[in-house]
């Protein structure tokens, strides 16, 4: 019996060191990315885009020219020009550092990092920033106002087997016969009054759903991709299952511009 009270003492022992070495990682980590945070937005404030630039990602650098990047900027001058900024999420599950930042005028951003280790050192992925809600308010339509012409621009569109974070990183899933239900997002540039028309089509046959049309919402900013908004649809499993085999999304604009991608059901 003093034999099994001396395991478990020493069991809880290791853990008690097992956890605290988790929290001191924690710590350090935290530490380690708010430094490259904290001199990232004083490179941008100092106009040192390079050095800011510096401190991206490998795969940021190869998504995003630094000419890309200095563009991007000036869409967005709060990010070279504010108050003050404050990180006050932190995910480590996925190395994501979320804050607000307050701009000369007082108005608030929300932005989020995603943080990438690199040689043992970390570097910023993406870098995602909301639109301030006067703004918002300032590009939504008055009720006087005539519809404006279709125009617009499919950016991307996107599918996976869950909602999709149109600021989160992204891959097509791996989808199966019994996926519950099939999402889709088309990204489009900021574009009053234009709409968004998706046909999922089985490629064996032609068979389609839809065509389905929606109004994009929601509005967002990405360096290296500017303001956009979305349009959210979604296609539930039928009775007997998805039909294996090679499909795609077809996203049409009201402006005429069509974009889509391709997925696998296996």
């Amino acid at each position: 019996m003093k034999k099994f009270g001396y395991i478990l003492l020493a069991v809880v022992a290791l853990a008690i060191v097992f956890f605290a070495w988790v929290i001191k990682s924690g710590n350090q980590q935290t530490d380690d990315i708010n430094k490259v945070i904290d001199n990232y937005f004083s490179s941008l404030k100092a106009g040192d885009t390079a050095s800011a630039y510096a401190r991206g990602s490998k795969q940021f650098k190869e998504s995003t020219s630094l000419a890309g990047f200095s563009a991007s900027l000036k869409n967005f001058p709060a990010l070279a020009s504010f108050a003050s900024y404050k990180v006050n999420y932190v995910s480590f599950a996925d190395s994501a550092y979320s804050g607000t930042l307050v701009d000369t005028q007082g108005q608030e951003h929300t932005f989020r990092f995603i943080m990438k280790e690199e040689d043992n050192s970390w570097k910023i992925n993406s870098l995602d920033v909301d639109l301030p809600l006067a703004e918002i308010k300032k590009d939504q339509k008055s009720k006087d106002e005539k519809p404006a012409p279709p125009e617009g621009k499919i950016m991307e569109v996107r599918v996976s087997d869950e909602a999709i974070d149109p600021l989160a990183a992204y891959a097509v899933p791996a989808f199966t016969p019994g996926t519950a239900v099939i999402h889709a997002s088309v990204l489009t540039e900021r574009q009053k009054g234009a709409t968004v028309t998706i046909e999922l089509v089985y490629m064996p046959t032609g068979d389609k759903l839809g065509p389905v049309t929606a109004l994009p919402s929601g509005w967002y900013y990405q360096l290296g991709k500017g303001a956009f908004t979305k349009a959210d649809f979604y296609f539930t499993k039928p009775t007997a299952g998805w039909l294996r085999g090679e499909y795609k999304l077809v996203a049409t604009m009201s402006s005429g511009d069509r974009k889509e991608v391709g997925f696998s059901v296996r």
